[in-house]
């Protein structure tokens, strides 16, 4: 009986980083393009230009790394609003706040 091996394909996870510091952005979107399983499509360094994005036909990631503190529109602000635009869209928040009072 022969048997035959059957590939498996594997799904690369396409990522959003919502981030106001470009440097960040740059660093994190070039580690995950590095790897098999992440993808970062796209990034943002304002909550809005990312809202605009999606409510002009933007296809939403599977997930949003999302920051949150900006200056305008916070990521905690935002959140709700990814929510109820991509409600299949996975979010994790992102904070350089060292303390749990800010969290």
């Amino acid at each position: 009986m022969a048997t035959t091996a059957q590939s498996v394909e594997t799904r690369c996870i396409d990522a959003w980083i919502l981030d106001d510091t470009e440097s960040f952005c740059f660093i994190l979107s070039s580690f995950l393009n590095s790897t098999d399983s992440v993808r970062c499509s796209r990034s943002f360094y304002r909550c809005e230009h990312a809202l605009r994005a999606l409510q002009n036909g933007a296809d939403p990631p599977d997930v949003f790394l999302l920051d949150i503190e900006f200056p305008s529109m916070s990521g905690l602000e935002a959140r709700p609003r990814l929510r109820g635009l991509c409600p299949d869209s996975h979010i994790i928040m992102l904070t350089a706040f060292n303390t749990d009072e800010n969290v």
